[in-house]
Protein backbone atom coordinates (compact mmCIF):
# COMPACT_ATOMS: atom_id res chain seq x y z
CA UNK A 1 0.00 0.00 0.00
CA UNK A 2 1.44 3.26 -1.04
CA UNK A 3 1.05 6.25 1.21
CA UNK A 4 0.28 9.46 -0.46
CA UNK A 5 0.18 12.99 0.80
CA UNK A 6 -3.32 14.43 0.82
CA UNK A 7 -3.98 18.12 1.20
CA UNK A 8 -7.66 17.59 1.90
CA UNK A 9 -9.36 15.22 4.31
CA UNK A 10 -11.75 12.78 2.76
CA UNK A 11 -14.21 12.16 5.58
CA UNK A 12 -15.97 9.38 3.71
CA UNK A 13 -12.68 7.51 3.53
CA UNK A 14 -12.07 8.11 7.23
CA UNK A 15 -15.46 6.60 8.13
CA UNK A 16 -15.25 3.68 5.71
CA UNK A 17 -11.64 2.67 6.38
CA UNK A 18 -11.35 1.06 9.88
CA UNK A 19 -7.59 1.55 10.03
CA UNK A 20 -8.15 5.27 10.20
CA UNK A 21 -10.48 4.98 13.22
CA UNK A 22 -7.58 4.53 15.62
CA UNK A 23 -7.33 8.29 16.22
CA UNK A 24 -10.96 8.34 17.34
CA UNK A 25 -10.03 6.28 20.40
CA UNK A 26 -7.93 9.15 21.70
CA UNK A 27 -10.76 11.58 21.08
CA UNK A 28 -13.22 9.29 22.90
CA UNK A 29 -10.76 8.82 25.77
CA UNK A 30 -10.30 12.57 26.24
CA UNK A 31 -14.06 13.22 26.06
CA UNK A 32 -14.67 10.41 28.56
CA UNK A 33 -12.10 11.80 31.00
CA UNK A 34 -13.56 15.30 30.77
CA UNK A 35 -17.15 14.08 31.23
CA UNK A 36 -16.11 11.81 34.10
CA UNK A 37 -14.30 14.70 35.79
CA UNK A 38 -17.29 16.99 35.43
CA UNK A 39 -19.56 14.29 36.90
CA UNK A 40 -17.11 13.72 39.75
CA UNK A 41 -16.87 17.41 40.63
CA UNK A 42 -20.63 17.99 40.44
CA UNK A 43 -21.36 14.99 42.67
CA UNK A 44 -18.41 15.28 45.04
CA UNK A 45 -20.64 15.86 48.06
CA UNK A 46 -22.66 12.71 47.33
CA UNK A 47 -19.67 10.54 46.46
CA UNK A 48 -18.04 11.12 49.85
CA UNK A 49 -21.26 11.11 51.86
CA UNK A 50 -20.45 9.53 55.20
CA UNK A 51 -23.49 7.36 55.82
CA UNK A 52 -23.48 4.42 58.18
CA UNK A 53 -25.92 1.59 57.84
CA UNK A 54 -28.63 1.74 60.52
CA UNK A 55 -27.90 -1.81 61.58
CA UNK A 56 -24.36 -0.86 62.58
CA UNK A 57 -24.07 0.61 66.07
CA UNK A 58 -20.98 2.71 66.72
CA UNK A 59 -21.03 3.91 70.36
CA UNK A 60 -17.65 5.64 70.25
CA UNK A 61 -18.42 7.84 67.26
CA UNK A 62 -19.14 11.50 67.91
CA UNK A 63 -20.53 13.89 65.37
CA UNK A 64 -18.00 16.43 64.19
CA UNK A 65 -20.26 19.35 65.07
CA UNK A 66 -20.63 18.18 68.68
CA UNK A 67 -16.93 17.55 69.19
CA UNK A 68 -15.93 20.82 67.53
CA UNK A 69 -18.34 22.82 69.68
CA UNK A 70 -17.06 21.05 72.80
CA UNK A 71 -13.45 21.84 71.88
CA UNK A 72 -14.30 25.49 71.16
CA UNK A 73 -16.12 25.86 74.47
CA UNK A 74 -13.27 24.26 76.40
CA UNK A 75 -10.62 26.33 74.66
CA UNK A 76 -12.56 29.56 75.10
CA UNK A 77 -12.96 28.84 78.83
CA UNK A 78 -9.21 28.26 79.16
CA UNK A 79 -8.37 31.39 77.17
CA UNK A 80 -10.88 33.47 79.10
CA UNK A 81 -9.56 32.29 82.46
CA UNK A 82 -5.93 32.84 81.45
CA UNK A 83 -6.80 36.33 80.21
CA UNK A 84 -8.52 37.09 83.50
CA UNK A 85 -5.45 35.90 85.40
CA UNK A 86 -3.16 37.94 83.17
CA UNK A 87 -5.30 41.07 83.55
CA UNK A 88 -5.39 40.66 87.34
CA UNK A 89 -1.61 40.32 87.47
CA UNK A 90 -1.15 43.34 85.18
CA UNK A 91 -3.33 45.36 87.55
CA UNK A 92 -1.23 44.07 90.46
CA UNK A 93 2.02 45.19 88.78
CA UNK A 94 0.52 48.59 87.88
CA UNK A 95 -0.63 49.15 91.46
CA UNK A 96 2.75 48.06 92.86
CA UNK A 97 4.58 50.51 90.60
CA UNK A 98 2.18 53.33 91.49
CA UNK A 99 2.41 52.64 95.21
CA UNK A 100 6.06 51.75 95.67
CA UNK A 101 8.00 53.23 92.77
CA UNK A 102 6.27 56.50 91.87
CA UNK A 103 9.09 58.46 93.53
CA UNK A 104 11.74 57.05 91.15
CA UNK A 105 13.25 59.23 88.40
CA UNK A 106 12.23 56.78 85.66
CA UNK A 107 8.54 56.95 86.68
CA UNK A 108 8.26 60.41 85.08
CA UNK A 109 9.12 58.91 81.67
CA UNK A 110 5.93 56.80 81.75
CA UNK A 111 2.77 58.52 80.57
CA UNK A 112 0.49 55.45 80.38
CA UNK A 113 1.53 52.89 82.95
CA UNK A 114 -1.10 50.30 82.08
CA UNK A 115 0.03 50.31 78.42
CA UNK A 116 3.67 49.90 79.48
CA UNK A 117 2.91 46.97 81.78
CA UNK A 118 0.69 45.31 79.15
CA UNK A 119 3.44 45.66 76.54
CA UNK A 120 5.97 43.97 78.80
CA UNK A 121 3.44 41.32 79.89
CA UNK A 122 2.82 40.29 76.28
CA UNK A 123 6.51 39.79 75.48
CA UNK A 124 8.86 37.83 77.74
CA UNK A 125 12.06 38.21 75.69
CA UNK A 126 12.97 41.49 77.37
CA UNK A 127 13.40 39.82 80.78
CA UNK A 128 16.63 38.11 79.80
CA UNK A 129 18.05 40.78 77.51
CA UNK A 130 18.41 44.44 78.42
CA UNK A 131 18.95 45.42 74.76
CA UNK A 132 15.56 43.99 73.80
CA UNK A 133 14.09 45.96 76.69
CA UNK A 134 15.61 49.21 75.39
CA UNK A 135 14.58 48.44 71.80
CA UNK A 136 10.98 47.83 72.85
CA UNK A 137 10.88 51.20 74.57
CA UNK A 138 12.75 53.35 72.07
CA UNK A 139 11.18 51.92 68.91
CA UNK A 140 7.72 53.27 69.71
CA UNK A 141 8.14 56.11 72.18
CA UNK A 142 4.87 57.95 72.47
CA UNK A 143 2.74 54.98 71.38
CA UNK A 144 3.88 52.40 73.90
CA UNK A 145 3.19 54.40 77.06
CA UNK A 146 6.57 56.10 77.39
CA UNK A 147 7.16 59.77 76.67
CA UNK A 148 10.25 61.51 75.35
CA UNK A 149 11.62 61.97 78.90
CA UNK A 150 12.91 58.40 78.67
CA UNK A 151 15.74 59.48 76.38
CA UNK A 152 16.94 61.90 79.07
CA UNK A 153 17.22 59.24 81.78
CA UNK A 154 20.64 58.32 83.06
CA UNK A 155 22.04 54.85 82.63
CA UNK A 156 21.54 54.18 86.35
CA UNK A 157 17.86 55.16 86.12
CA UNK A 158 17.33 52.87 83.13
CA UNK A 159 19.07 50.02 84.96
CA UNK A 160 16.90 50.68 88.03
CA UNK A 161 13.74 50.60 85.87
CA UNK A 162 14.84 47.39 84.13
CA UNK A 163 15.71 45.63 87.39
CA UNK A 164 12.50 46.76 89.06
CA UNK A 165 10.33 45.54 86.18
CA UNK A 166 12.17 42.23 85.98
CA UNK A 167 11.70 41.75 89.71
CA UNK A 168 7.98 42.62 89.54
CA UNK A 169 7.31 40.37 86.57
CA UNK A 170 9.29 37.48 88.06
CA UNK A 171 7.31 37.66 91.30
CA UNK A 172 4.13 37.60 89.19
CA UNK A 173 5.40 34.66 87.12
CA UNK A 174 2.39 34.14 84.85
CA UNK A 175 2.22 37.74 83.64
Amino acid sequence: MAYKFEDEIDFKDVLTNPTRWFGLYYLLLIVGIVLGGIYYLKNLNYIYMNKVNNSVYMPDSVAIDESASFMIQTASKDIFSSNEDKNAKIVNVVNTIKDSHSDKNWYSSICKLDRVVTMFANNNKWKSNREVFLTMITSNIGKNGFNSNFTELSSDDVNDMYNTLVMLFNTNQNV
